[in-house]
């Protein structure tokens, strides 16, 4: 008679660790499709924001016949962000808020919208070498916007250089 060899019942050491190390590295990625938009919500209009900015200044830079004719100009108020028609400068434009519109950007009910600057609304221009014009009077100017507890800034110089800060 052969003697009786205990059998192993259950699992080694190794495979918990190894099955416990997988879940919880499902559970981090899972939990952060939950949590929700709200965190880049802020950082996205900002992105777009910023290249609506870019657009304007390239708009400005191509601009040949000066500002009198043709002045590309962004309207930012506390509920969007407008490239303006072309045409002659004016104080202010009238812009109907249209979501499909890729010349405007729509802030979010829970985005507030600040500069350092001035009140808004603000009336954004670039001259031919696609500098800040008037509205900016410091070597650096800042867009901030702010919502669902973060925050997200744009950095405006003098000289032209637009940038995430």
């Amino acid at each position: 008679m052969k003697p009786h060899q205990p059998t192993s019942a259950g699992f080694t050491l190794l495979e918990l660790v190894t099955v416990l190390l997988l879940l919880a590295i499902l559970a981090v990625t899972v939990s952060s499709r939950w949590t929700g938009t709200a965190d880049l919500q802020v950082q996205q209009e900002r992105d777009q924001l910023l290249a609506l900015l870019r657009r304007l200044q390239i708009q400005s830079m191509q601009d040949s016949a000066g500002l009198v004719s043709r002045c590309p100009t962004l309207q930012l108020s506390a509920s969007q962000a407008a490239l303006t028609p072309a045409g002659p400068c004016a104080a202010s434009y009238p812009i109907a808020a249209d979501a499909n519109d890729a010349n405007q950007l729509l802030f979010a009910s829970t985005t507030s919208v600040s500069t350092s600057f001035g009140a808004l609304p603000q009336l954004i221009r670039f001259n031919a070498m696609g500098e800040t014009t008037a509205f900016c009077q410091a070597s650096q100017c800042q867009i901030t916007l702010t919502g669902g507890g973060l925050t997200a800034s744009i950095c405006l110089h003098a000289s032209g250089y637009l940038q995430p800060c």
